[in-house]
């Protein structure tokens, strides 16, 4: 679950930078993206984790750690995107317009680590329903 909140609040932040970093579309659109296809895959893998089974497949188990690091980059990405703590504001015509904070090498390399993250997320799911008892 920590994961599924943890992303929807980068989601919300990246909507807010959308609207005002225009000159960071396309890294914005790509990390929302991405952060979009976890949630999915998180939502998912959470059921699975939380069912009466889980115990018994070490897939399963395994995931655990693959969790706690991806809630910790996602937790790093809000801490970073969050505008109230004391983020770069740029003044234009008057109204304050949030600064994207990231570099498009810093996107790619959160992105590979999310996309990282979801190919484990996958793999331990299909290796579970793979070997999931009849």
């Amino acid at each position: 679950i920590a994961n599924s909140q943890i992303s929807e609040a980068a989601l919300t932040l990246c909507g807010k930078y959308a609207l005002d970093a225009k000159d960071a579309r396309d890294d914005i659109d790509r990390l929302s993206s991405e952060i979009m296809v976890l949630y999915n895959v998180t939502t998912r893998v959470n059921d699975l984790t939380s069912g009466p089974d889980a115990a018994k497949f070490p897939a399963l188990r395994d995931l655990t750690m693959t969790i706690s690091q991806c809630s910790s980059e996602l937790t790093n990405l809000n801490i970073r995107l969050d505008p109230g703590k004391g983020r770069q504001v740029i003044k234009r015509f008057g109204l304050l317009t949030l600064k994207w904070p990231f570099k498009t090498e810093d996107i790619n390399k959160c992105i590979a680590s999310l996309e990282r993250s979801n190919r484990l997320y996958v793999l331990g799911t299909l290796h579970w329903s793979y070997f999931e008892p009849l």
